[in-house]
């Protein structure tokens, strides 16, 4: 009887554990499988809540350690932002012109897209917080945002193989404001430093539309946190 009663403890002590807001277990776990990635490939889909109207793209990004990614939006604009040895670049589609930024991209800024920005804000909060959802973890932590100062909660969630699920970007009120639902994840992809040659994308565009770029949606938070250097048609 003593037997069944501490095995029955045990398994409370246990289920407690892992669903307590205090599990740093759960943090440390999901921090160093983030860290340990060399390369993978993802899509997903984002939507931005705006006072007028919702955004909604689809995402794709590659990466290669150490600083390697190319991230492609597919939305009301298309844009591709492609970091490698030159720097940070982004190619609009339509205008078939290249944008250069300052190459602090993406690690100074949150990107809810980005496996290595959620990495290092749930790193950066000492009180970030893991708990069980169903099969899933969930981290909680505080965040910086460069662009929506009102933005200060990300809530990550994957899965206990640590296959990413989704990642929530809150504001002071407790309302989400930018959703992205990871849909499919690659770890270890096929990929080289090819992959992430501006040169290969922006001669692939159409000649030239001459029309100005307002860049708005890349100045918004596709860029969080960079400032252009300069651009090329």
């Amino acid at each position: 009887m003593k037997k069944i009663f501490g095995l029955i403890l045990l398994c409370f002590i246990f289920l407690v554990g892992c669903n307590s807001k205090d599990n740093t277990d759960g943090v440390t776990k999901v921090t160093n499988y983030l860290s340990s990635l060399d390369s993978y490939s993802l899509s997903s889909t984002m939507k931005i809540k705006r006072t007028d109207k919702e955004i909604s793209l689809d995402v794709d990004v590659d990466y290669l350690a150490p600083n390697y990614y190319k991230v492609e939006f597919n939305g009301e604009s298309q844009q591709l932002i492609l970091k490698n040895d030159s720097g940070v670049f982004v190619i609009s589609k339509q205008l078939n012109k290249e944008f250069k930024f300052d190459n602090n991209w993406p690690m100074n800024g949150s990107h809810p897209y980005l496996l290595e920005t959620i990495n290092k804000d749930i790193k950066a909060d000492s009180e970030a917080s893991c708990y069980l959802d169903g099969e899933n973890f969930v981290v909680e932590c505080k965040i910086e945002h460069k662009t929506n100062q009102s933005l200060n909660k990300l809530k990550y969630t994957c899965t206990k193989d640590f296959v990413p699920v989704s990642t929530k970007f809150i504001n002071s009120e407790g309302k989400t404001i930018i959703t992205v639902e990871f849909t499919s994840f690659l770890q270890d992809s096929n990929l080289s430093k090819d992959n992430f040659n501006q040169k290969n994308y922006l001669n692939k565009q159409e000649e030239g539309n001459e029309e100005e770029s307002s860049l708005d949606v890349t100045t918004g938070f596709i860029i969080d946190g960079s400032s252009l250097t300069s651009s090329v048609e």
